[in-house]
């Protein structure tokens, strides 16, 4: 009798401890799925560019992991005109790629962002009557492109961020007659508004 009691009250205190910890578990599975959000955005992206004021514009979207590090794809391109050394002709630029950044943890309603791109694109001169025209033997001179960015968000909502930083665009093996690497990289002011769940 003495044996099953104690095999008893044995039971009954794992039964109690398998008990107790079940709520533990489901509360980890819910921290983990709240662990993950998202988001999509629109950028502007201003500077020197061949001596003259350029403009990119691109957008991006992004897979937030524990509402610090995030990962994506993003791409930008150029609309604003440029001169080249011939006169009939501008340049034509976009590229993309890879997004990887980090939310640096800070209490306030602005947050520090690092983030970098890396990816290729394209660069052509176009005859300034064809700009916007589609022609299929116009050659697209391929680049590669590293841009690592630095910037501040404001929460507006809990859904909304405003970001205001600066980028450099890193630009190599671009082959454009007349236009090399040097004349396309260059340090850029950036502006973002993101939408998703952060």
């Amino acid at each position: 009798m003495r044996h099953a009691t104690m095999a008893f009250a044995a039971i009954a205190s794992l039964a109690s401890a398998a008990a107790a910890q079940t709520p533990d578990r489901q509360s980890a599975v819910g921290t983990e799925l709240r662990d993950y959000g998202g988001f999509i955005g629109l950028d502007t992206r201003f500077g020197d560019m061949m001596d003259e004021f350029a403009v990119f514009m691109g957008g991006h979207a992004a897979l937030l992991l524990k509402h610090r590090v995030y990962l994506g794809v993003g791409g930008a391109a150029l609309v604003t005109d440029h001169s080249t050394a011939s006169a009939d002709q501008t340049l034509d630029m976009g590229y993309g790629g890879l997004l990887v950044g980090y939310v640096v943890p800070v209490p306030a309603l602005v947050q520090v962002t690092a983030e970098v791109m890396i990816g290729a694109g394209g660069a052509r001169l176009a005859e300034r009557e064809d700009i916007g025209a589609e022609e299929e033997d116009e050659e697209w001179d391929a680049l590669f492109v590293f841009e690592p960015a630095l910037g501040a968000e404001i929460k507006l909502a809990r859904i909304v961020r405003l970001g205001f930083g600066a980028s450099y665009r890193f630009v190599g093996a671009t082959d454009t007659p007349g236009i090399g690497d040097s004349d396309l990289r260059g340090l850029t002011g950036t502006a973002t508004l993101r939408l998703g769940w952060f």
